[in-house]
């Protein structure tokens, strides 16, 4: 399949990326590939104006992404085919200050005198101004001091309520937050007034919902107390890595929920006890640390889950047996409880070949539920499932063959966009234009019916399900936090002339779920090392034919689906299986009670009455294994803004949906090492957005820090985080400064993103940033003078009492040489800092670095310990040589040396010991200890030290 199918990459003369070659191949038996490219333009910047994919290549078409350029660089305008144009207006210090859509839409953003946003208005075409949000932030007098809250949020008005933000960790984590709701009404949007009185008379009554967190000194959660009273206890060993979980729901005892795990050295969870002492096990192949084999079994060695993992060359599964359910003979057929797949030379998925049930549906929607679990295997057959693409990756196309259920869905693909919608053979040509908006957002979940609405953010707003004209209509309805979480949802439906209101209201690590009939339902939710557990206590109106404070533990596969729920006492609750691209293939529970409480489904992901999966920031419709509406972070995903995980749902998943990524239990060893930070980070992110709503403006310590950045600099940076929406986790900024003079910060798009930043030398980071291609603002102008950080004086500053987060600092690589502050010292005595940066961490890495004694490498440490402490380079036995040394790795480079004294105990001369250095964009990077004559030699001869 993959012979003769390269990937190619063209670069032009300024080291910018102009093109990318694919090679499509669907059948074995093709001899010849298609041939399919992406094209990159830019302008005489090295700025990229413009983006193609194989669909719109001639000159004639509309580019997918189209940007234009203000004269200081910033993203002035952008032209999208599949969601539409945006304008922004920036001030002089790069913030927003004005944003209008092709919707009509049009925001307006203020700020105060630190350039700090206050308000947000929004005017959606043919309405009012509104104010959607306000923030107020802490001073500085001694109460704000006391809870670290000076400078930073305090209150925040979103559209689904106000957040107060009372006290603060040294770390930045939020050790209480408060949430209290507008009214529970569907028709009711935010509108905030100035007056902080005014905008409480909006609010429900009532203290509202407080959530509490305490915290490691390295940030990391260690009690979660929940609006409900009821608390979670998390401990991690010395890597950081998820140990113990408890529960104490409130006035009862403590009950462990996750009693032990193990890593490998990889990093990769090999063994996990739950509370109720499931063993989960996962088995790796040695050489490429790929998942082989996933397995659960109870205290008494039952098996309740035993899943094992076959690949193809590229590391793509292509089949996925489950050992725990039996062959069964049923209509003439052999059903083995296993999925196979096929892909194509572009690794998307073109034919899986599974189980489902019976009564198993074309229409969205689960089918029919079968009681009691385990499944009965007389009620499975097999199925064939074959998928089409079109060259812009939409998916055209789903033959499904099987005997009970065969059908053929058909997407027909907006000639001018990626825009697509279900087709039948003899139908008119959809209209693209009625049923999209000018954003791209999808109007109707069917062509004709189940209408949807979509906020000026391009949130999905409303669904209705059923319209009628004489009675209420069934649907629902949704509101979301600023940082764009769904946080309410409404659900309505009529019933013998009567129409019953569910209502759910998320909370950090709780639900919150209520009905007209008077029951009230508290779900506490608790991840794990694997799966996850939900607690389901009721306040009141418990059904009957369900435990009290029932414990729901989920055992995933790869993909984070829940495939198995286990009660307390390790007994089957219910049991599903899923097609490739979401639908659920069958589906068994112990009672259609149990079943009626089970919402998280495929991916993990809560699963809407009307179908769709809710992932954070889009809707997926898994019947047309695409997004309702397009990607929100742009084109980190590919050109085409509606593909689902780059059409291989069994190899990659989307966590938030806005980018595809590897799961961590299949990505090998080789990987996992790679992104072992991202993927802890995952976990943290996820327990974090439990324990708090990180406030929108906190600021990047870390880059404050290591850079010395200005008041001004640290402005910029601070908007840059707010705008792009980097407010929750700001380490992910970084900042590079350039041989031109220039200053930049820049964030990558996703994960792999990172991955490929982290590995991109200077000048190919440069073009980057000036094509546009990274999300970026600039501190500084090429050859600018740059701004004298100001030290910090008595008199009292209102970010005078920033905090650093430890767990931050210990992910850089380069040791600051800045001279330290004193914030007592006056303005006028500080002497002026040179900041320059060491790759000490590199230098461990090295082979001689390596082979020094522990002596030796502790006094090569002191000596660049004291050397750091100088202001003055220079002042410190520093030496930088004349002419070059040829490198065999990093080329021509010039050499810098410091003393070793003492070393080895020597006492001077020629003969003793100093630390060889490279100066690499600004960086210095030790190379080697080497006797002084030894450089000299290799000096003359232009030998290099790596």
């Amino acid at each position: 399949m993959h012979s003769h199918t390269p990937r190619l990459a063209i670069i032009d003369s300024r080291g910018l990326s102009v093109r990318q070659v694919a090679y499509y191949r669907r059948d074995i038996s093709e001899l010849i590939p298609e041939t399919r490219a992406t094209v990159q333009q830019h302008d005489v910047a090295g700025r990229l104006v413009a983006q193609r994919d194989p669909r719109f290549l001639a000159p004639i078409a509309r580019p997918n992404l189209s940007t234009i350029y203000s004269l200081s660089s910033a993203t002035l305008f952008t032209d999208s085919i599949d969601a539409g144009w945006r304008l922004g207006l920036s001030g002089e210090a790069g913030q927003v200050l004005e944003c209008w859509d092709g919707r009509g839409s049009h925001w307006q953003n203020e700020y105060d005198g630190q350039l700090r946003p206050t308000a947000i208005h929004e005017q959606i075409q043919d309405s009012d101004l509104r104010t959607i949000e306000r923030l107020i932030y802490a001073d500085n007098t001694t109460e704000f001091a006391e809870r670290n809250q000076c400078g930073q949020v305090i209150r925040h008005d979103d559209s689904a309520g106000t957040v107060w933000f009372k006290q603060q960790s040294l770390s930045g984590g939020l050790i209480r937050q408060t949430r209290r709701f507008l009214p529970d009404q569907a028709d009711q949007f935010a509108d905030w007034p100035a007056a902080e009185s005014d905008s409480d008379r909006l609010l429900q009554l009532g203290e509202g919902d407080t959530t509490e967190s305490r915290y490691s000194p390295l940030g990391e959660v260690l009690v979660q107390t929940d609006a409900g009273g009821h608390q979670q206890h998390f401990s991690v060993d010395r890597a950081g890595q998820l140990q113990r979980i408890g529960l104490t729901l409130k006035g009862q005892a403590l009950q462990p929920l996750l009693k032990a795990t193990e890593y490998n050295a990889e990093g990769q969870l090999l063994t996990q006890i739950a509370g109720n002492d499931v063993i989960s096990t996962a088995i790796y192949e040695a050489s490429t640390g790929r998942l082989e084999r996933l397995t659960a079994v109870t205290s008494k060695r039952e098996r309740l889950q035993e899943l094992s993992y076959e690949y193809d060359a590229v590391g793509n599964i292509v089949r996925l047996v489950d050992h725990t359910q039996p062959v069964s003979y049923f209509a003439n057929q052999r059903v083995a409880p296993e999925t196979t797949y096929t892909y194509d030379s572009l690794d998307q998925l073109i034919c899986a070949k599974g189980r489902e049930t019976v009564d198993a549906g074309q229409n969205p929607g689960l089918p029919k539920l079968i009681i009691p679990s385990p499944i009965d295997p007389n009620r499975l057959l097999n199925y064939t499932e074959h998928y089409e693409y079109d060259a812009g990756g939409n998916r055209t196309g789903l033959r499904h063959e099987s005997d009970k259920n065969p059908f053929t869905r058909t997407l027909r693909v907006d000639s001018h966009s990626n825009r697509a919608l279900p087709w039948d053979e003899g139908e008119d040509e959809p209209d693209f234009k009625r049923q999209f908006d000018k954003n791209g957002n999808l109007q109707h979940l069917v062509p004709g019916a189940q209408s949807m609405t979509w906020d000026a953010r391009n949130q999905l707003q409303s669904l209705t399900t059923v319209r009628r004209s004489s009675a209420a209509n069934d649907g629902e309805c949704y509101r979301y936090s600023a940082a764009g979480e769904r946080v309410v949802k409404f659900s309505t439906q009529l019933a013998h002339a009567v129409t019953h209101q569910r209502i759910v209201h998320y909370l950090p690590g709780l639900e919150v779920r209520t009905t007209d009939d008077g029951e009230e339902l508290q779900v506490i939710c608790v991840p794990l090392a694997r799966g996850s557990v939900r607690c389901l206590q009721w306040v009141k109106g418990q059904p009957d034919d369900i435990d009290i404070d029932q414990l729901r533990y989920s055992l995933d596969d790869h993909l984070g689906s829940s495939s198995l729920e286990v009660d307390k006492d390790a007994a089957v609750i219910s049991h599903e299986g899923y097609y490739p691209y979401g639908g659920t293939a069958w589906w068994a529970a112990r009672s259609q009670v149990d079943a009626d409480y089970k919402t998280i489904r495929y991916s993990g992901k809560e699963q809407d009455a009307c179908g769709l999966y809710y992932y954070g920031f889009r809707y997926y419709a898994p019947w047309l294994g695409r997004w309702v509406n397009p990607d929100p972070a742009g084109t980190v995903d590919g050109l085409n803004l509606y593909g689902m995980v780059q059409n291989n749902p069994i190899g990659k998943v989307d966590r938030r949906g806005l980018s595809a990524e590897i799961p961590e239990l299949i990505a090998g060893a080789a990987v996992v090492g790679a992104v072992l930070i991202g993927a802890l980070g995952f976990y943290f992110s996820r327990r974090n957005n439990q324990a708090q709503s990180a406030p929108p403006l906190s600021p990047s310590s870390l880059l404050q820090q290591t850079f010395n950045l200005s008041e001004a600099e640290r402005q910029k940076v601070r908007n840059f985080n707010y705008n792009k929406g980097l407010v929750s986790d700001p380490s992910l900024t970084d900042i590079k400064g350039f041989s031109d003079g220039s200053k930049h910060a820049y964030a990558p798009k996703n994960p792999d993103h990172a991955k490929i930043l982290k590995g991109s030398n200077s000048s190919s980071l440069s073009s980057q940033i000036k094509s546009g291609s990274i999300n970026s603002v600039m501190l500084q102008a090429a050859n600018a003078q740059p701004e004298v950080p100001r030290r910090a004086t008595t008199v009292p500053q209102s970010f005078g009492f920033e905090v650093f987060a430890p767990r931050f600092l210990s992910r850089q690589k380069t040791a600051n040489i800045a001279a330290p502050v004193d914030p007592g010292q006056a303005q006028a005595q500080a002497p002026i800092a040179v900041p320059y940066t060491v790759d000490v961490e590199g230098f461990k890495e090295t082979n001689n670095y390596m082979a020094l004694t522990k002596e030796q490498k502790t006094k090569v440490h002191n000596v660049i310990d004291e050397w750091l402490a100088r202001e003055d380079i220079s002042s410190y036995s520093y030496h930088k040589y004349k002419g070059e040394v040829k490198d065999p790795i990093f080329g021509m480079q010039k050499v810098y040396t410091i003393d070793l004294k003492g070393y080895d105990d020597t006492g001077g001369g020629r003969g003793d010991w100093r630390l060889v250095m490279y100066k690499i964009d600004g960086v210095y990077n030790p190379q080697r200890v080497s006797r002084h004559r030894d450089i000299d030699a290799r000096i003359k001869s232009k030998s290099g030290f790596s």
